[in-house]
């Protein structure tokens, strides 16, 4: 597979590119990567690099082992493009934005997309569970929660950290919620479809949007009765003292909106 790396074209094995996904890549249910990464880990496990690497990708990191050595976080022999990979980088993720200036989710079922620095995400198990998750926190009630209590940064942005992310009500394991679960998964579907075909927000993504508002709202009723938070929700792929929360670098103190 090409690789297009400073106006030049590298032939990489392809079981080393990813999509990689940067917060300006997110949109409300919209995830769409601009750029690639080569990580030479594998791909079962990115938390652990390779023992060798294929032939193509030996040539290009003997090419830019220089620069990858000026890097703090790179670690000889292998260099790892990223250092301290997640275990759960590759599995289906919901992500948002780290500075942006609303709240913003998405749903993202490609395993091979890599979240970086200026994405947050919660992995997920299954595509129901991850529409439905996207739909909640791309609701009115979520959106609110998080613009009222996220810190402010320059130009009128603000920082949708983890622990803010934290703290938002998770309604959906009391019964006045289930009923509409489904329906609140379906119809995020439909606005994951929409989205990716377009640019800017329609009137058709506007109604759905509306209907997901409505039945999120009759699901904060059951906020009052059941106030557990996402925070607490664990999937059996994750051990308990793993985040539900990831980040790929963290880096509380850039400054810088992307």
């Amino acid at each position: 597979m090409q690789f297009a790396y400073e106006n030049a074209i590298v032939p990489i094995e392809s079981t080393l590119i990813y999509d990689v996904l940067r917060g300006c890549d997110i949109r409300p249910y919209c995830a769409k990567p601009q750029q690639n990464i080569v990580i030479p880990h594998n791909m079962a496990l990115l938390s652990q690099p390779l023992r060798s690497l294929p032939p193509h990708a030996q040539r290009w990191f003997e090419r830019v082992a220089p620069r990858l050595d000026e890097r703090k976080t790179t670690r000889p022999p292998l260099r790892p493009a990223i250092a301290g990979a997640s275990p759960t980088l590759n599995h289906k993720k919901v992500v948002w934005r780290d500075i942006a200036q609303r709240f913003e989710a998405s749903y993202c079922n490609d395993i091979k997309i890599i979240p970086i620095n200026t994405v947050y995400y919660i992995p997920v198990q299954t595509d129901d569970e991850g529409y439905l998750l996207a739909a909640w926190l791309n609701s009115a009630y979520v959106r609110n929660y998080c613009n009222t209590r996220a810190e402010h940064a320059r130009g009128g942005y603000r920082r949708f950290f983890a622990w803010l992310v934290d703290t938002i009500p998770w309604p959906f394991d009391d019964t006045l919620a289930k009923p509409y679960i489904a329906k609140l998964s379906t119809l995020s579907r439909k606005a994951h479809d929409i989205a990716s075909k377009i640019e800017t927000p329609n009137s058709a993504l506007a109604t759905i949007q509306n209907d997901i508002d409505l039945l999120c709202d009759k699901c904060v009723a059951a906020i009052e009765r059941h106030t557990k938070p996402l925070s607490s929700l664990r999937h059996p792929h994750a051990t308990p003292s793993l985040p539900l929360f990831q980040q790929t670098i963290t880096n509380d103190e850039r400054g810088d909106v992307s």
